[in-house]
């Protein structure tokens, strides 16, 4: 089984500081190349350890286009919360968050230490 690994993504809409290109079309474009090239080498899920989204609530639009990545290509995101995914850098809200909604769209799975 091939895993692909691809973490600290930090999806936003809103350009990072210092950033003078067009972000948001430079994010979908190496988002979607990192995924083909996952897709491409037969990986089945794309382990992805923490802070997927700037903040626990990006925008819808950062969502849906993870979302139709994802499933589009038919993987499967084991994740696990970073700091940025959930509010007050604390676990225990994780059905609040980004990640939830990915999860009830079977593109991913929220992994916890509890249950490794």
């Amino acid at each position: 089984m091939k895993i692909g690994l691809l973490g600290d993504v930090h999806a936003r809409v809103k350009a990072p500081k210092g950033r003078c290109d067009d972000w948001w079309a430079a994010f979908k474009e190496k988002f979607s190349v990192a995924l083909e090239i996952c897709v491409n080498e037969g990986c089945e899920y794309v382990i992805q350890p923490g802070d997927l989204f700037d903040s626990p609530k990006p925008v819808n639009m950062v969502m849906s286009f993870v979302i139709q990545a994802l499933g589009g290509r038919r993987l499967v995101m084991l994740s696990v919360l970073g700091q940025h995914d959930v509010y007050y850098h604390d676990g225990s809200d994780q059905y609040r968050t980004a990640l939830q909604v990915l999860r009830s769209a079977y593109v991913a799975r929220i992994l916890s230490p509890a249950k490794p």
